[in-house]
């Protein structure tokens, strides 16, 4: 019997804002030297698209070094966005579009307080809904492969996170991504709600349930574990653990972790 993969979300390149070209030059060649060390099935995240663009279209040879790779870019749900994604990776081989949005009440609140999207929590939240599920179908548009993530989704009321989830799944997301966006939750209860997303959420089935940990309680290796062993399938981490605030899951923790204990 064939073990299950687990595919490895590659983020570290999208920090390379935080060091500048040098850094992302740097980035670029541990993500070529590391590629076939360990992991099958590795992605790479590039960043918003409107900054990074011009080095996606000037990528070609890094993309022959690594022919099984996909090229993703992390947007906003909002159309012009996933519009200048889709173009970026006109001439990807396997391209993927990643979009998302708030999920949390204190996102919602906090990032959509204008009118525009609603005076009430309720209607924020339907207005939410909408978004994300346009954001996926437009995404759709560009690249057959699509990840939709829930930001906050550790904090997330769970029938308004599921019913997101299962939106995006109906606009035709193949990847839901389930972030712990703060670094709020502990091992049990992250591992339980992806149990939950893959018993609840209609169609949870027809899609790979992805992990993404952050470090703020020092968790995010044992939190992005704990998702794995309840089921989700791919894993977002950085090299060395790099990422805002006190960083994200390690990538090489994880990896060995699982090879390690394989049993």
């Amino acid at each position: 019997m064939q073990p299950e993969k687990v595919y490895v979300f590659d983020t570290t390149f999208a920090r390379w804002r935080a060091g500048g070209r040098n850094a992302a030059r740097t980035t670029r060649e541990v993500q070529h030297r590391t590629a076939t060390v360990a992991v099958k099935g590795r992605y790479y995240r590039g960043g918003i698209p409107k900054l990074v663009a011009r080095r996606l279209h000037r990528g070609g040879k890094h993309r022959s070094r690594d022919p099984g790779r996909y090229h993703l870019r992390s947007l906003r749900a909002v159309p012009d966005d996933i519009h200048a994604c889709g173009k970026a990776l006109a001439k990807a081989r396997r391209p993927r579009i990643h979009t998302g949005i708030g999920a949390s009440d204190i996102h919602i609140m906090g990032k959509f307080r204008d009118d525009k999207y609603g005076r009430t929590l309720a209607e924020k939240r339907v207005t939410i809904l909408k978004m994300a599920a346009e954001a996926v179908k437009l995404a759709k548009s560009y690249a057959d492969d699509v990840e939709f993530y829930a930001e906050d989704a550790g904090r997330s009321e769970q029938a308004y996170l599921f019913e997101m989830l299962e939106a995006a799944v109906d606009a035709g997301a193949t990847v839901l991504n389930i972030p712990d966006t703060t670094g709020y939750t502990v091992p049990e209860q992250y591992g339980a709600l992806i149990r939950d997303i893959r018993a609840k959420v209609r169609n949870a089935e027809r899609v790979t349930i992805s992990v993404h940990c952050h470090d703020d309680l020092g968790l995010a290796v044992a939190n992005a574990l704990a998702g794995i062993q309840n089921g989700a399938r791919q894993v977002e981490a950085t090299i060395n653990g790099i990422g805002e605030r006190a960083g994200n899951a390690s990538l090489e923790e994880i990896v060995m972790a699982i090879r390690t204990r394989a049993d």
